[in-house]
């Protein structure tokens, strides 16, 4: 999943060392797909294309075969459709999240997993300042990519997740609000996976 992006970016590259805008809003889809055959492109330029195109193809079969796999060993947990009640999150994060954290009653707080997965910004304190640094990036690093993954992807889908994340990239920046609505939706899958209801603001049986 890390490499398929690359390959991507790879793509629009090489579109962009020749000043070609993309004809469609989706590059890989059945249209896009169909401009970058069509496309006129140097003999190099359209190898490199060629071989990139070629390996996000392998790379899609294998993930498919894997998320299949992952579909039959997950499929009658009982806190998956509790998680993907929650935006943005899909069957592959929940999935991870139910792999990495297991017992959430290992965790007495919603903050307590988040400190566990490496999402709250380290504290430095004296006698008159609290100074907040960067998130600590211990614990499960895939959880953590998971869920920035997750905020990065959920497109504004819910509006107080939209709201909350706007608010906070006012103040600090995008980079910093995605953090911490990572770290708002480990919180709610932390309710969900300890409410055999799932959590209050999305809950398994919308009221």
């Amino acid at each position: 999943m890390r490499i398929r992006p690359r390959l991507r970016c790879q793509v629009h590259a090489v579109l962009a060392d020749h000043g070609i805008a993309p004809e469609v809003s989706d590059l890989f889809g059945a249209g896009g797909r169909r401009f970058l055959a069509e496309v006129s492109l140097p003999p190099l330029s359209r190898n490199r294309m060629t071989t990139c195109l070629r390996l996000i193809d392998a790379l899609t079969s294998e993930l498919d075969s894997v998320d299949q796999e992952m579909r039959v060993v997950f499929r009658d947990h009982p806190a998956l459709p509790r998680l993907v009640r929650i935006p943005g999150v899909g069957f592959l994060t929940a999935a991870t999240v139910i792999a990495e954290v297991w017992d959430v009653n290992r965790f007495r707080r919603a903050d307590q997993l988040c400190s566990w997965a490496g999402l709250t910004p380290t504290e430095r304190s004296s006698a008159e300042h609290t100074r907040r640094g960067h998130i600590s990036k211990q614990g499960s690093r895939w959880l953590r990519w998971m869920l920035v993954e997750a905020a990065t992807n959920h497109s504004g889908s819910d509006p107080n997740l939209r709201q909350f994340e706007a608010r906070i990239a006012r103040r600090r920046g995008l980079k910093i609000a995605r953090l911490a609505l990572a770290r708002r939706l480990l919180t709610l899958c932390f309710y969900a996976l300890r409410d055999p209801g799932g959590c209050a603001a999305y809950p398994l049986v919308p009221a």
